[in-house]
């Protein structure tokens, strides 16, 4: 099973929860979303990512990644998804990582 997929019975709640123990180490009920970015099919297919509002980490967890240097530790698609989910205040619709309008 892939980490960040939803397949089968797994909600995308699950999936996203999976990703971030998978990747961080850390174990977090995710249930707020942050934004939608839609990304029609190119090399890969049609999907929809979604950014959960993970909380905040207590310390400095292994690896967890400040805010400042998510350019450097994402792909740029990804990158701009969070900082995008974190400077707004309404959920923002996203078209590969880019607010839609």
């Amino acid at each position: 099973m892939r980490s960040g997929f939803c397949t089968g019975a797994r909600s995308a709640f699950g999936a996203a929860a999976h990703h971030l123990l998978a990747q961080t180490g850390l174990s977090r009920r995710l249930t707020h979303v942050l934004a939608v970015d839609y990304t029609p099919a190119d090399r890969y297919l049609e999907r929809i990512n979604l950014v959960f509002d993970g909380g905040i980490a207590d310390g400095r967890p292994a690896g967890a990644v400040p805010v400042r240097e998510l350019g450097r530790a994402m792909a740029p698609a990804q990158a701009a998804r969070v900082a995008d989910a974190l400077a707004g205040r309404a959920l923002p619709f996203l078209l590969h990582g880019q607010r839609a309008a």
